[in-house]
């Protein structure tokens, strides 16, 4: 069962993610566009709606800077979680972290 901060943190960044009008799986692809030019989501879509509010995605583009902040604020994650760092130093970091 996850924790209640876990939780919090979950609705926190969902009401950032819809931000603006937004829904959940739109705001997830902005922040994927927002993460950097060399990032390309691939989404899926079992229905026709489903591709459209995918593609809905792109009249927001990235998400702010200033949003991408508050996120990474209210996960509050060891900075190679944002920064992408795929060393071994940093996997095994990552696996400490993830094991509380």
């Amino acid at each position: 069962m996850p924790s209640e901060k876990l939780l919090e943190q979950l609705e926190a960044v969902r009401e950032l993610l819809m931000s603006d009008g937004r829904s959940v799986t739109q705001g997830a692809l902005c922040w994927l566009l927002a993460k950097g030019p060399k990032i390309m989501p691939v989404p899926g879509a079992r229905t026709p709606k489903q591709a459209e509010e995918n593609a809905g995605a792109l009249q927001f583009g990235p998400l702010p800077e200033s949003v991408m902040a508050e996120i990474e604020e209210i996960l509050d994650r060891p900075p190679e979680f944002v920064h992408g760092r795929s060393d071994s130093a940093a996997a095994e970091e990552r696996k400490s972290y993830l094991r509380g």
